[in-house]
């Protein structure tokens, strides 16, 4: 493969690798909000517009009226970007922490403009969903156990 044809597939694998992680924040927004009235709240308090920028790609994320939306483009300055240095370094430590994003700025491996408070908020819903999540986990876990007991003793 040639070195144009691999900067090609690079670039190809990053646009793709950010616009699925950022369509996937905003559907967990979204149904999240559905599911959580205090998710849905704290949605409704966010009125913000976050640009995720990797490389030559970017896709933004935009947070009003209750809702999560993303778009390509963006026609006004966003009020925070984070700037992904190291995209999939990045977005592996992200799915296993996902409360890291400042180790990550201190490392180098993304970079931020804008206004705290957007981060801030932004972390915020994050860590809302990731405990919602986190328990709806612990009862599916409990109920498959507490299934499996009672196959158990019906056998």
């Amino acid at each position: 493969m040639t070195t144009l044809a691999k900067s090609f597939v690079d670039q190809a694998k990053n646009t793709a690798t950010l616009h699925g992680f950022v369509l996937g924040i905003g559907a967990l927004f979204s149904v999240a909000s559905r599911l959580d009235p205090t998710i849905r709240d704290a949605l409704s308090d966010v009125n913000a517009t976050y640009l995720f920028h990797s490389g030559r790609a970017s896709r933004s994320l935009i947070l009003r009226g209750g809702r999560a939306r993303t778009r390509n483009r963006l026609k006004a300055a966003p009020d925070f970007t984070l700037h992904f240095l190291d995209l999939d370094g990045a977005l592996r430590t992200l799915s296993k922490e996902p409360e890291s994003v400042l180790r990550l700025l201190s490392e180098g491996r993304i970079r931020q403009e804008g206004n705290d408070y957007y981060l801030f908020q932004f972390g915020y819903l994050v860590g809302l969903c990731e405990r919602r999540l986190r328990d709806a986990a612990a009862k599916l876990t409990s109920l498959r156990g507490a299934e499996s007991d009672h196959a158990g003793a019906r056998a």
